[in-house]
């Protein structure tokens, strides 16, 4: 091939979308969907409605009041949450950290004694959850009391206390619901409407909040809406 065949042949390779790869792939929980998101009013003259009016004038983007209460919001919920929006209402869109929550519940199993691997539970993308891994697929030791009552017929495995113990003590490590299915391997996901509700809940208690609730008609990420 010449020399020009060469340069043409380049050129028109770059015009080509790229194959599909997991390094190309948007990250997990890019963007929330219906029923991962909570719009909170927080009390006017509070510390955190100041915050989110500073957002509103200045945007959201690089706001280190926002950032603040984030953190803030995050260690007294105890959830992680992302803040995505500042409505024109001075409401805030907030957005539980799946991601930062998968983490911990991959890092925990991993450290597991009865755990021989972690796998995740939904690495491939669906047309309904796009890019998204709720929970672990976990591979249990051979020899642990896990595995043996795995290997028990579905209906008596998805009972076992052993089973349960091991869901039930990941949940209150973490501090978050989660919920298991036993087939030849044990699944654990994050029950995410249940941390929904976990999360309204807390809000909806705190002094400075005027009101929280879930936001299922999820907009746009991005600075303050019109």
């Amino acid at each position: 091939m010449g020399r020009w065949s060469r340069v043409l042949l380049l050129v028109l390779c770059s015009w080509l979308p790229a194959p599909w790869s997991a390094a190309a792939e948007p990250g997990p929980f890019a963007s929330a969907m219906p029923g991962e998101q909570v719009i909170v009013k927080f009390v006017a003259g509070s510390e955190a409605a100041r915050a989110v009016a500073a957002a509103l004038a200045h945007g959201l983007e690089g706001s280190a009041e926002i950032a603040a209460l984030a953190a803030t919001l995050s260690n007294e919920l105890e959830i992680p949450i992302r803040i995505e929006r500042v409505t024109s209402g001075q409401e805030l869109l907030l957005a539980i950290d799946l991601a930062a929550l998968s983490d911990r519940l991959w890092r925990y199993f991993e450290a597991h004694d009865e755990v021989l691997r972690v796998h995740p539970l939904d690495a491939l993308a669906t047309p309904e959850r796009l890019y998204r891994r709720l929970g672990v697929r976990l591979e249990l030791r051979p020899d642990s009391r896990s595995q043996r009552a795995l290997a028990e017929p579905p209906a008596a495995a998805a009972d076992a206390p052993v089973l349960r113990e091991l869901t039930d003590g990941a949940s209150q490590a973490l501090g978050v619901p989660l919920s298991a299915t036993a087939t030849a391997t044990l699944d654990v996901a994050l029950d995410v409407e249940a941390l929904m509700e976990t999360l309204v809940r807390r809000l909806n208690a705190r002094a400075d909040v005027e009101y929280a609730e879930e936001d299922r008609l999820v907009q746009p990420l991005g600075g303050a809406d019109d």
